[in-house]
């Protein structure tokens, strides 16, 4: 009977043991924030503070950051996961990328970016009063970031996109955080635009950015929907010779999703590729001369024309998309597709299937893709 009783108690106490331990686990059981559509980046919620986690885009089985980010009434004593600590919301930050810019704008946190790079490439008219005002600092190119300006302005966070060899060792070895956005390696626009999320941890505008991207989330989702009762498909192709490599959009990326999305048959939709193709022009055309469509953008300060675009090649007349005046153009110059653009990607789809399918009748005026001009 003895033994029996020291084998029950045993297991009394290994019970007490769990149960004790379970209630001391609680607090550090995390809520997993579901994502819609980003792939690269991953939310916790937790009592006080949120834990984010940012995919290697190269590798995306490995991380590359973990952020703790410590809400300001945080009075836990919790043993907190392994990452770098951020104290939020933060009240001072710098964009390297006119992307950034354009998340912040949509945030309504502009009067928190201390520094920028690049200002050449930021069309944010708040930004260049800022900086005109000496509000905010240009801290030079985004490969090359000035130390000594950004240590200067010093803002609590430095928000960054990741080059696959790391130029950011300097900032690094300074101390300063970096917020790692790698919102252009996703494969799909609204997971570009779902990054608008990552930077609301920092800024303390989690509730905000849901509704913004769920607002624009639906306007892309009804009219891929509506794109997907289109019976003939015209084919399309885009770009054009950068220095004889023509750069053709792989079928995964988010560029071949916005064709696909618009009721498009790209044509290179096979290739399981996120990135770009190099290839010569001689098997662009070759896949691409009786193509229904060509998508296309140019940087140009002035009207980009046909007969301009004959004048950098002869050999683009060749093309039935030329022949027939079906190119749809984006001139960068005298939009902000490159900034705004990542928090439209509705009003991009929306420019694309208009002008593809007038049939469907969608109401829409476009902002960032016209018929190249005769």
């Amino acid at each position: 009977i003895l033994p029996c009783r020291r084998y029950i108690l045993l297991f009394a106490a290994v019970l007490l043991f769990i149960g004790c331990h379970s209630n001391q686990s609680k607090p550090n059981q995390g809520r997993e924030i579901p994502l819609r559509y980003a792939k690269l980046f991953r939310i916790w919620e937790y009592d006080g503070y949120k834990v984010a986690e940012v995919r290697n885009p190269w590798e995306t089985a490995h991380l590359l950051k973990r952020y703790i980010l410590l809400d300001s009434t945080y009075q836990g004593n919790d043993t907190l996961p392994h990452g770098e600590v951020i104290h939020t919301p933060i009240r001072t930050m710098g964009c390297v990328f006119s992307t950034h810019v354009c998340l912040a704008n949509r945030l309504n946190v502009l009067n928190r970016v201390t520094a920028v790079s690049e200002l050449k490439y930021i069309n944010n008219p708040t930004i260049r009063e800022q900086v005109a005002a000496g509000k905010t600092m240009e801290i030079g190119p985004s490969h090359s970031i000035n130390i000594d300006i950004i240590l200067k302005v010093n803002p609590q966070v430095l928000f960054v996109s990741p080059f696959k060899d790391n130029k950011y060792g300097a900032v690094q070895e300074s101390g300063m955080p970096l917020a790692i956005d790698c919102s252009y390696m996703e494969q799909h626009p609204l997971a570009r635009a779902e990054w608008l999320k990552f930077m609301a941890l920092f800024v303390g505008k989690s509730v905000e950015a849901n509704t913004i991207f769920d607002t624009i989330a639906h306007r892309y989702e009804r009219l891929a929907a509506i794109s997907r009762t289109v019976a003939v498909k015209a084919t399309v192709f885009s770009g054009k010779p950068f220095k004889e490599i023509w750069f053709v959009p792989g079928g995964n990326s988010y560029a071949a999703r916005f064709m696909a999305d618009a009721g498009l048959s790209y044509l290179w939709a096979n290739v399981m590729e996120t990135g770009s193709q190099p290839l010569d022009f001689e098997s662009v055309y070759a896949k691409a001369a009786k193509a229904d469509l060509w998508l296309m953008h140019e940087n140009y300060q002035g009207k980009f024309t046909y007969a301009r675009l004959a004048e950098e090649n002869p050999c683009f007349a060749d093309f039935a998309a030329f022949k027939k005046h079906r190119i749809i153009f984006c001139n960068t110059y005298d939009n902000d597709y490159y900034e705004e653009g990542l928090l439209e990607p509705d009003i991009i789809l929306a420019d694309i299937l208009s002008l593809a399918h007038p049939e469907l009748k969608i109401n829409h005026t476009p902002k960032y893709y016209h018929w190249m001009e005769e």
